[in-house]
């Protein structure tokens, strides 16, 4: 909005003069109040630097393995064991060596080491609860993620580039790992970073509910309605501008803004609405006042602060030295309260907490896993067969026969509106068929 921005004190004096609202002696003891705190003030917020935590590599579930006191030491040690266990014989393979030294590389050159045995020692206690966890997205690109058992695919047998993940280019800051686990245990994997890294050192990512024009158009005119109907029930209102009062209100009733914004996306701006839907575009020029003064205003502006579902931040020192924080209530328990940044990251097109450099990991509750990690139990419980997910084969015919006939309630992904209109579409016949659909919806 065009007032959000610091005013100086001439811009202040003439908005008392004009409002008149604020009494001189009061809006003059306020403004000398204002400077007294601002020249109290004398902090710069560090920027440009990385502030990742370390992981005491001692304190490794392998360590006692491998007691090797040089941290990229025992992580290269770590790799080639876990490879020989994974890969098998592929561990020979020249690609497959080539590419585990090239990784090795990198990590090493952008100091993502700790990165990488925090993450690995975050999956080493969720797995150790008998919760099911996976990886998801860019970081499945790694093979060193792969044979360290973050996720299941195996990106040279896939063709899916490293460099989708990170490069040697790029900083510590882009390395990004999003770990999903089973829903019911997220609350757990939180607590157990918290008590290795400091209580006092891991917070979540705050975030920030905005209104969307479809809420700015129901919010606006559900206060314009009741206003009017005030009006319109005050005895002093003369009949006529009560009949006047009565049409306007008319406007605003929910029947109407509802069948105006039911069909309506949650991210369209105001001139695409209005020419996607001309129903809309002829009431807004006959409330072109209300949209003008309004409407468009409030699109964007911060409804309430909330708390992003997967993110928190890990940093070396107390995280007040370093970003402002809150306490919020717990969206998952509303009687507990929560301890979360007030700046934001990328999810929302801000980038506050990468510009500090800090390190951000993302733990989410996925309920798809729960299901699918209680199907391995019972098929074990009642079947006796162990499922490897490792070697689950790809090319099931009564897999794709149900992808086809469109059995995708609670497949991950392709249980959404986008992704089964395309599977209805496109025959499947092999599983390269679900990767170009999962990319395109």
């Amino acid at each position: 909005a065009p007032e959000n921005y610091i005013k100086s004190l001439k811009e202040w004096e003439a908005i008392r003069n004009t409002s008149k609202s604020i009494p001189k002696s009061i809006f003059n003891k306020a403004i000398d109040n204002c400077c007294k705190i601002a020249d109290q003030c004398d902090f710069t917020v560090p920027l440009g630097n990385l502030y990742f935590p370390t992981y005491d590599h001692t304190e490794h579930f392998m360590y006692k393995d491998y007691p090797i006191t040089d941290k990229e030491s025992f992580f290269k040690r770590v790799i080639l064991q876990r490879a020989r266990e994974i890969l098998r014989e592929k561990f020979y393979d020249k690609a497959y060596r080539a590419r585990i030294a090239y990784e090795y590389n990198t990590f090493v050159s952008l100091g993502a080491v700790d990165y990488m045995l925090i993450c690995d020692d975050l999956l080493d206690f969720v797995r150790s609860q008998g919760a099911f966890s996976l990886i998801r997205g860019s970081a499945n690109g790694s093979l060193i993620a792969f044979v360290f058992g973050f996720g299941l695919i195996d990106p040279i047998k896939h063709g899916i580039l490293f460099e989708r993940f990170v490069s040697k280019y790029r900083s510590l800051n882009d390395v990004d790992i999003d770990i999903d686990v089973r829903s019911e245990f997220r609350s757990k994997a939180i607590e157990y970073l918290k008590n290795k890294y400091g209580r006092d050192r891991v917070v979540s990512v705050g975030t920030y509910n905005r209104i969307q024009l479809k809420g700015s158009i129901k919010d606006t005119t559900r206060v314009l309605k009741d206003r009017i109907l005030r009006k319109e029930k005050d005895k002093a209102t003369p009949e006529e501008e009560k009949k006047e009062l009565f049409k306007e209100r008319k406007l605003y009733e929910f029947p109407v803004i509802n069948r105006l914004t039911a069909p309506m996306d949650g991210s369209l701006d105001l001139k695409t609405a209005k020419e996607k839907y001309p129903a809309f575009e002829e009431w807004c020029d006959k409330n072109c006042h209300i949209v003008d003064n309004f409407i468009d205003p409030l699109v964007g502006t911060i409804r309430n602060p909330s708390i992003h579902p997967a993110a928190v931040v890990i940093t070396p020192d107390h995280v007040d030295n370093l970003l402002p924080i809150r306490s919020q209530a717990d969206p998952q328990n509303k009687g507990e309260r929560i301890t979360s940044t007030v700046w934001e990251n990328s999810h929302t097109s801000r980038e506050d907490l990468n510009e500090v450099g800090v390190m951000i990991l993302d733990v989410l509750g996925v309920r798809t896993l729960s299901i699918v990690s209680d199907v391995i139990d019972l098929v074990m419980e009642k079947q006796g067969i162990a499922i490897d997910l490792y070697n689950l084969s790809l090319d099931d015919v009564k897999t794709f026969k149900a992808f086809n006939k469109g059995e995708l309630m609670g497949v991950f992904q392709f249980g959404a509106r986008a992704a089964s209109k395309i599977v209805s579409m496109v025959p499947i016949t092999e599983f390269n068929d679900l990767i170009v659909i999962n990319a395109l919806a």
